[in-house]
């Protein structure tokens, strides 16, 4: 059976491009071509190969609370905020 293939989506305020690849990885994202040119700032899980383009980054919420609870799990009582939580709601 074939590895499945892999969906990638970039998307601004107004487009969203949906692109379909069978390799996962810069390779990938360089074939597809839309992240190697962008200049604008890229939200996105951190998954390693997004960070090898030039342009600004910034995690997802989600992405930045997993990472908070799994720094807390290893330094109990040490965040500035413990409330934080996956279920929490923006204001």
């Amino acid at each position: 059976m074939p590895p499945a293939p892999w969906l990638y989506v970039s998307s601004t305020a107004t487009l969203t491009h949906y692109a379909v690849h069978l390799q996962c990885g810069t390779g990938a994202t360089i074939a597809i071509g839309i992240l190697p040119r962008f200049a604008g700032i890229s939200v996105h899980d951190g998954w390693a190969p997004y960070w090898t383009y030039g342009c600004r980054h910034t995690l997802m919420r989600k992405q930045g609370i997993r990472i908070l609870d799994a720094l807390e799990s290893v330094f109990p009582g040490h965040l500035l905020a413990p409330s934080l939580s996956l279920d929490a709601q923006p204001e």
